[in-house]
């Protein structure tokens, strides 16, 4: 038997059934002509038997279907009949499970997703929307979930350059999508989870302070006008009232905080080995964490953060929300204020206008002192003078802000 040339497919114009010759079963059906003279169809089928039973597949008509997609089409058929499933099902199957991949679009997913947190606050979702449309979509957003690699979402990550506040809220709403997907079973992996080495390290550098006391007393009041997430704008008060690190700030959790004797209670763990240590609390600080207690989250311990994420309460804001915050929300430029500065400006303030003593103020900091006294560092030493000098700085931010006010009227 003489198998089907292309020219010979192209030419056939005799009624009737001509074996392909190639593929077992895989035949050309060329119908009569019709009464307006055309030649008649040309059909391709496959002949195959399936428990027993003779039956035909429709391959597709030709010229739609050439000769080779036809015999490819045919094989792929005969594959399915040889594993106990007729063709036509197999069809059916592949169709249903390509538009199933198409409505499990990564861009599909995360609409579904934008609309689930509608509960979030519209600066939030706007932004949610802004990193999304120009910094998300256009890599991964025409994928589906299932198919998402780590590399691809590094893609994304590093189309951002430097910005590294940007990258890792880019990658915490990625990680948030996929999760959600995998919640979903669109999913059996979150391919962003655990993915924070793609971020750039910090650079190590100078932290921008505000330093002149008018300033201090602008900024203060700037913050008092603002209307960032309660967490975000809560650490940012207490962070300048209290000398502690970003992260410490951010990290704060109810149990280490006594609020009957006005004490702060956790471990540091900058240097050779943690050391626990205790920030007396002003009155100021107090009024703030008296007014978050009312809508805390805790367990049956009494435990939970003080500053939960506005997008998961099991955890805490992140220190980068602060300079964010300062950045996008209080409009300061980039390189002019850090969230860290602010412990150089209590330092050089306190000093210079409160006289505070210098072994004082570095106990607040936490620092070790050099000598004989930084080997022997307890959490109390000094902790009355550290008392009145955390209640006198408060007391002069008080002042400055006041001072501010008055200046503005």
């Amino acid at each position: 038997m003489k198998a089907l040339s292309d020219a010979r497919v192209r030419t056939l114009t005799e009624p009737g059934k001509h074996t392909d010759g190639v593929v077992p079963g895989l035949y050309l059906e060329v119908g009569k002509p019709r009464k307006n003279g055309k030649s008649g169809s040309k059909l391709w089928r496959l002949k195959y038997r399936l428990h027993g039973k003779e039956n035909r597949y429709a391959v597709g008509a030709y010229p739609v279907i050439g000769l080779a997609e036809a015999r490819e089409i045919a094989w792929e058929a005969k594959r399915s009949v040889a594993s106990g499933i007729a063709p036509r099902q197999a069809k059916i199957a592949l169709t249903q499970a390509q538009r199933a991949t198409q409505e499990c679009t990564f861009r599909v997913i995360a609409e579904k997703y934008v609309l689930h947190r509608s509960d979030l606050v519209e600066k939030t979702q706007k932004g949610n929307r802004g990193k999304l449309d120009n910094h998300i979509y256009p890599v991964i957003g025409d994928l589906p979930v299932t198919e998402i690699k780590a590399g691809d979402v590094s893609t994304v990550i590093e189309r951002l350059g430097d910005k590294r506040v940007m990258a890792k809220s880019v990658l915490g709403l990625i990680k948030a999508i996929l999760g959600y997907a995998q919640v979903r079973g669109d999913t059996d992996q979150n391919v962003a989870a655990g993915r924070h080495k793609l971020l750039k390290p910090i650079q190590t550098k100078h932290h921008s302070a505000i330093l002149d006391p008018a300033e201090l007393g602008r900024y203060l009041r700037k913050l008092d006008s603002a209307s960032n997430g309660i967490s975000v704008l809560s650490a940012l008060r207490l962070l300048v009232i209290l000398p502690v690190r970003p992260n410490e700030m951010a990290s704060m959790r109810w149990e280490q905080i006594d609020l009957s004797t006005a004490q702060w209670f956790f471990t540091v763990k900058k240097g050779k080995k943690p050391r626990e240590h205790v920030v007396p609390l002003p009155k100021q600080a107090l009024d703030i964490l008296h007014t978050l207690e009312l809508r805390r989250v805790v367990d049956k311990a009494g435990r939970g953060w003080v500053f939960p994420s506005p997008l998961d309460a099991a955890k805490s804001i992140d220190s980068s929300s602060l300079l964010a915050a300062l950045l996008n929300g209080l409009g300061f430029e980039r390189g002019t204020i850090t969230a860290h500065g602010f412990r150089a400006s209590f330092r050089s303030l306190a000093r210079k206008h409160l006289g505070i003593d210098r072994v004082v103020l570095e106990l607040m900091l936490s620092h070790l002192l050099p000598g004989p006294l930084g080997d022997a560092y307890d959490r109390d030493d000094y902790l009355d003078e550290r008392r009145t000098a955390a209640q006198q700085w408060a007391d002069y931010l008080d002042s400055l802000r006041e001072r501010a006010l008055a200046d503005a009227a």
